[in-house]
């Protein structure tokens, strides 16, 4: 018979032990930089810390969770839809800032060091180091996305517009939305500027993004005739709260109106604060301020969904926000693994 021996000489690099851990959660009144805006949810999966009683215990029954005695026209000229959906789960975030030091050679050749880690990553023409700024999505984020996708198709949503913030992350999830929803191959996603996140949080400036051929030759589904409305030479770094609402909501009033004239649901993919910053206007609400959009965010799980439903007509048009039409998603966190406690 042949015995089974753990291999010693052939071990693949591990990561540092800090790679993977939760982050803290404690909230600070300063101004604070996207990577120490996501590290202050409540773990890296921005998942919530209840406890499994406590977290089923929040479930939405049924009957008064989902909108369930409300249904959704398929007529393309009927009561229009937006659906805000926030990016699926982030690589850096999950593996910590330095996964790059860990993932890429001195050549810039990828080598996958965990299952969650992508398969593979779009090229970029400055280098692998634009992913410092600009993350790509987890293989369980593909999955988070798809299942939105999924989700959507399931409740018989049709849409008939996607936009997505020009961050990787974005365009990742919304490429693997449509193939959730197992999409006509013709939708492609229009890729707006303006949809990007409160730029403050960006503390070492904007990033390098993709520019849409880059987006299609790593075969996402980007439509390369599109022009941003908000150019990123428009965008400033310092703006105010209000300005980053009014930015959000004049992108927003300006995609409704265009998609008007054809019908349909339009489907925007963005991040924490999207959901909030293209909807809280639009229904008639006020601009936050910066420390209750900060509060806002981390409430705001990977995948969250907000749906505002257009109401009335010509002068009496208004959109409120209603109840996502499908459940949302909530899973555990899954911690690193190392395989070498076993010979202990």
């Amino acid at each position: 018979s042949r015995a089974w021996k753990i291999s010693r000489d052939s071990e693949q690099p591990e990561l540092p032990p800090t790679i993977g851990r939760k982050q803290g959660s404690r909230m600070t009144k300063r101004v604070l930089s996207s990577e120490e805006d996501h590290k202050m949810y409540a773990s890296p999966e921005g998942l919530l810390t209840q406890g499994p009683k406590d977290n089923y215990a929040k479930v939405n029954k049924v009957g008064k969770g989902f909108g369930v005695a409300k249904s959704f026209s398929p007529d393309a000229f009927g009561p229009r839809l937006l659906v805000l959906v926030r990016h699926a789960e982030r690589v850096d975030i999950t593996f910590g800032g330095q996964w790059l030091q860990y993932s890429f050679d001195k050549d810039g050749s990828y080598h996958r060091r965990n299952l969650n880690m992508p398969k593979t990553v779009p090229v970029r023409q400055s280098g692998h180091q634009d992913f410092q700024r600009d993350t790509p999505i987890t293989e369980i984020g593909m999955m988070q996305a798809r299942l939105t996708g999924e989700a959507i198709a399931e409740q018989g949503i049709p849409i008939s517009h996607i936009y997505s913030s020009p961050a990787l992350r974005c365009v990742q999830t919304a490429d693997a939305i449509l193939k959730g929803m197992n999409a006509d191959p013709t939708m492609k996603i229009k890729v707006e500027h303006g949809l990007f996140e409160w730029l403050p949080w960006c503390r070492d400036g904007l990033p390098t993004w993709m520019t849409p051929e880059d987006f299609v030759a790593a075969g996402l589904a980007v439509d390369k005739t599109y022009k941003t409305q908000i150019h990123i030479s428009q965008l400033n770094p310092k703006e105010k709260p209000e300005d980053y609402y009014k930015r959000s909501h004049k992108i927003t009033s300006s995609i409704l109106d265009t998609s008007s004239k054809v019908g349909g649901n339009v489907l925007f993919v963005g991040h924490a604060g999207t959901l909030d910053a293209c909807s809280r206007q639009l229904t008639g609400g006020q601009a936050r301020n910066g420390q209750e959009l900060t509060s806002l965010v981390q409430k705001v799980p990977y995948c969250g969904v907000a749906t505002c439903e257009e109401t009335g007509t010509g002068s009496n048009l208004s959109w409120q926000m209603i109840c996502p039409p499908f459940p949302t998603l909530t899973h555990a966190p899954n911690p690193r693994y190392d395989w070498r406690t076993m010979r202990l």
